[in-house]
């Protein structure tokens, strides 16, 4: 079932979109961001409103990037590098521009399963938006609402995206794996990337 009438307008299907999540077990429970963190798939927390986690002994936040492209049931990169580096603006990570157009996969040969960046499209790099209500969201514009993202090519219980409670500590944020989990606990807001411009 759709949500929306995707005969109002065209469907943009390269329109980005910004994926962001409560960061479970963190104090104040700030915004956690799914991304590329140089040439990874990470969720990425950040503290620029109110503090910047790490010591002067921890490495710099590497380049990142936060829009995909969401094309019928695959997610796609969409690398807009960003660095939090005074003195590296404009030179970009190679890892993090390799990775553009790459493909949101979840990766089963690890426990708890993994959710990595793949050239090509496999059959684990099936999403679902799933609203409160427990619909599928199946139209390709989608953007502001809330949802959980359920793996369709889950072979097991685990099928849910979310995040791992533990991360790497860096100055100006902390990046956390994302998984999968067979609880229904995280919800996401889906943003259009360029909603802020």
């Amino acid at each position: 079932m759709c949500v929306g009438s995707a005969q109002d307008k065209p469907v943009n299907r390269e329109r980005p979109i910004r994926i962001q999540g409560v960061a479970l077990g963190t104090k104040n429970s700030p915004i956690a961001e799914l991304c590329v963190l140089d040439g990874e798939l990470m969720f990425i927390v950040t503290f620029e409103n109110y503090r910047i986690p790490g010591t002067p002994g921890d490495p710099p936040l590497p380049d990142f990037s936060l829009q995909f492209i969401k094309d019928g049931q695959l997610l796609r990169t969409k690398v807009v590098p960003i660095n939090t580096v005074i003195d590296r603006q404009g030179k970009f990570s190679k890892q993090l521009l390799a990775k553009d157009g790459a493909y949101v996969t979840a990766d089963f040969s690890t426990d708890p399963p993994k959710v990595i960046l793949t050239e090509k499209p496999t059959e684990h790099s099936r999403w679902t938006f799933v609203n409160r209500d427990g619909q599928g969201l199946g139209y390709d514009g989608i953007s502001d609402v809330t949802v959980r993202l359920k793996n369709e090519g889950a072979p097991g219980k685990a099928i849910w995206l979310s995040m791992e409670k533990k991360g790497t500590t860096y100055r100006g944020g902390i990046a956390r794996t994302p998984i999968l989990s067979a609880e229904k606990e995280e919800y996401f807001f889906i943003e259009d990337a360029n909603s802020g411009k």
